[in-house]
């Protein structure tokens, strides 16, 4: 998996999820081996000399340090994907020259590909065929955009698409594809019925007339909370409302309170500043004799994350982790 963030311009680390998840699916696409997972960093000029440096296991990090133009963020979307894409290309290129497990030429190719396609995507997440008529195959495919991922149910008969329905509309994380269309099934009428590891929804398809129903089977119903989280066309106050309602009180606290020194809450952009599971991973006593560790610390401290109203489980687990005394005195 591929991530990206800036801390020159914060705003770009959103703008990044969707040219991340295609590099992540032509990576997998052509089962490209070495690194489990790549960290790439925009950072200031004066910050420099770019940087690669271990993470965790098979995980591994680069530092990409250069300007661009300070209104990038008032530019088309096809000028502020361009600019991620040359971040992340020159720090992926960085990463073969130092580490040698990436063709360069290879690399190239990647960015052509996503250029000539003009960031227009389709990204097969999952598949279900029906074991009772392996004719019927319902495929859950995501079209990623810059501001949004588009999700969709494809229903094909004998390898051959009969229908397309547009199933959700939300933000730019990975985690609505396992969280919500993750599990699916064939019933013996040939009603399929997609849901998720964490949704309150269900989604059914009848082949007999081609429609689609959701279902809401959440306890809070008619309000379906972690299926309104993620949409884009949601209030996000009251889907964060609704959801926080859902959780254990003292959890619900923590989220909620503005003065914890953990969660940083900054009002203007609705954000919180969060470390990802990998990077939680990679406090543990091995990173200690880390070299860099004081200023892998300052990293931590200061990247900024777009996690208020999605990957808010994953913010769960990491105050978790940094109540335990060994996180938190390196991020005190």
């Amino acid at each position: 998996m591929i991530s990206f963030s800036s801390r020159v311009i914060p705003e770009l680390t959103g703008c990044a999820a969707a040219v991340t998840l295609m590099y992540t699916d032509i990576f997998l696409r052509d089962k490209v081996k070495g690194h489990s997972y790549i960290f790439i960093g925009h950072f200031p000029v004066e910050r420099g000399p770019d940087e690669v440096f271990p993470l965790w296991n098979k995980q591994i990090g680069v530092n990409v340090c250069c300007e661009i133009q300070d209104d990038i963020m008032l530019q088309d979307d096809t000028t502020i994907q361009k600019t991620i894409i040359e971040m992340i290309h020159t720090g992926l290129i960085l990463l073969a020259e130092k580490k040698g497990k990436l063709d360069k030429a290879w690399l190239d190719s990647i960015k052509e590909e996503i250029l000539q396609e003009n960031f227009n995507f389709w990204i097969e997440c999952r598949q279900f065929t029906s074991k009772k008529d392996r004719n019927w195959t319902a495929k859950v495919m995501a079209n990623p955009k810059m501001k949004q991922f588009d999700v969709y149910l494809d229903i094909y008969y004998n390898s051959i698409l009969r229908s397309r329905h547009l199933i959700y509309e939300g933000m730019g994380t990975r985690s609505i594809f396992g969280n919500l269309f993750s599990v699916g099934k064939w019933t013996a009428k040939h009603v399929f019925i997609l849901s998720g590891k964490e949704s309150d929804m269900e989604i059914h398809f009848n082949s007999a007339d081609g429609s689609i129903k959701f279902v809401n089977i959440s306890p809070n119903a008619p309000k379906s909370p972690l299926f309104d989280l993620f949409k884009v066309n949601k209030d996000k106050e009251e889907a964060l409302k609704d959801y926080l309602g859902t959780l254990d009180p003292v959890v619900a606290n923590v989220l909620s309170d503005h003065s914890n020194p953990i969660i940083k809450k900054n009002p203007a952009s609705r954000r919180l500043f969060n470390l990802p599971d990998h990077e939680s991973a990679t406090l543990s006593p091995a990173v200690r004799g880390f070299r860099f560790r004081s200023k892998l610390a300052d990293i931590i401290r200061e990247r900024e994350h777009e996690i208020l109203f999605h990957d808010i489980r994953l913010v769960i687990v990491n105050i978790i982790i940094r109540l335990h005394p060994p996180y938190a005195c390196i991020l005190s």
